[in-house]
């Protein structure tokens, strides 16, 4: 990976490279392991991308790439996995204004079907995207409130051909307020095609956070109630995600932070009648406890569920799926730039024959990082 920026005052121009080939790896040449050291694929992406800033409340930004690709001969995974030749572009373009009152943000961007990165993260291609996000805010004085932005979002996605491939529609506001709190209200419409569907839900959402004391030092809820869809088999639900942790600091020496989060989903089966589709839960429990500036140790527990019911599907699943992960750490820190670890992880999956949580592996590790100075 290699990036060349030049600053231009407060704005700049860049260009980027980045390539990557997987190798055939080892092979036998009669009784002799050999490597081969021809390639079974690359991919070179390469572009450059700018920012502007006629004035410190205004930043333009842009970026154009292109991507070459050869796939491996490995159809199995995926059937592009041929030995095919791949490339394509990809490009954005953003504008960003923030002032004292009015903000907003607008960006385009467009992945052709054969742009690859596999040294990033684009995790779609053959689409096209416009988003826009626009704002107010206010301060009030003297009262509980010290911020008040309400905002509007807006998302458009389609395919290279045109068709749809999801909408939003959001309003809301975000409002600060004492004890260092925060309550963010939005009402959200959102369409999503869905194989040859074009499905729509309507999910507001609430999130509320404060952090009341020392003691008590965060605690936070953020809840989608409302419309749901079931992608997995195509179709309109109803149904809520829950979101809730907390950061806990009984003395000096001991901090607990836990999350609980739940998500459910009902549909209505061939009969016309609604019913529970699935529950799926997280409870994780985090226990630190510092004996000094220089050792502590780490304790985490993490517990997920899923329970379905079968009947409600349109394909085969198993009716509970369920992990549970336990670790513990310690560290000693002999200089700024030594520290020992000591650890260990145990790791269980629920098994429907004897439904309950065998072993599905353990580890222990230890590591020490050490700085020679002159």
């Amino acid at each position: 990976m290699f990036r060349a920026r030049r600053d231009l005052g407060p704005s700049f121009v860049s260009m980027l490279v980045t390539g990557r080939v997987i190798q055939r790896g080892l092979s036998n040449v009669g009784s002799i392991p050999q490597f081969n050291w021809d390639p079974a694929g690359d991919n070179v992406v390469v572009g450059p991308d700018v920012q502007w800033r006629p004035r410190p409340t205004d930043a333009f930004t842009g970026q154009a790439l292109w991507s070459r690709s050869h796939t491996p001969r490995r159809p199995d995974p995926t059937i592009e996995w041929d030995g095919r030749e791949l490339s394509d572009h990809a490009a954005q373009l953003g504008w960003s204004h923030s002032g004292n009152h009015a903000d907003w943000y607008l960006q385009g961007q467009d992945i052709g079907d054969e742009f690859r990165a596999d040294d990033g993260f684009i995790p779609q291609v053959g689409y096209r995207e416009g988003y826009a996000e626009a704002g107010y805010t206010v301060r009030p004085q003297d009262t509980f409130l010290s911020r008040v932005r309400m905002f509007s979002i807006n998302s458009y996605d389609a395919g290279l051909n045109g068709d749809a491939l999801s909408q939003r529609i959001t309003v809301g506001a975000g409002m600060d307020g004492r004890w260092n709190s925060f309550c963010r209200i939005e009402l959200n419409r959102e369409n999503f095609r869905v194989g040859e569907a074009w499905l729509q839900r309507f999910r507001p959402r609430i999130q509320l956070q404060a952090s009341p004391g020392r003691v008590l030092n965060s605690i936070t809820v953020d809840a989608y109630v409302g419309d749901e869809i079931d992608f997995a088999n195509g179709r309109k639900g109803s149904g809520a995600t829950l979101l809730n942790s907390a950061l806990v600091r009984p003395n000096a020496h001991l901090e607990l932070r836990g999350n609980a989060n739940v998500r459910w989903l009902n549909v209505r089966d061939a009969t016309g009648e609604s019913g529970r589709l699935f529950i799926a839960t997280v409870e994780r429990l985090r226990a630190t406890w510092s004996f000094n500036s220089r050792s502590f140790i780490r304790v985490i527990n993490q517990y997920v569920e899923t329970r379905r019911e079968p009947a409600r599907y349109l394909f085969p699943v198993g009716d509970k799926s369920a992990d549970f992960g336990a670790s513990a750490l310690f560290a000693y820190k002999l200089n700024w730039q030594t520290v020992l670890f000591a650890g260990y992880g145990d790791s269980r999956t629920f098994d429907d024959t004897s439904n309950r949580l065998e072993r599905s592996g353990n580890q222990a590790f230890t590591k020490v990082s050490y700085a020679l100075q002159q």
